[in-house]
């Protein structure tokens, strides 16, 4: 919803009905698991 739709943290907060701090903690999460998705799937080729 970030990346994609230019959501602030506090829209997805309110949108989801979760707290600020578990947004920022679902998006580095979410980015960290794609980071490495990327690098694994690159060793592969």
């Amino acid at each position: 919803m970030k990346h994609l739709s230019g959501f602030s943290i506090s829209q997805i907060s309110e949108v989801l009905g979760i707290a600020e701090g578990s947004v920022k903690a679902n998006l580095f999460k979410s980015l960290k698991n794609l980071k490495k998705y990327l690098e694994d799937f690159n060793e592969v080729r």
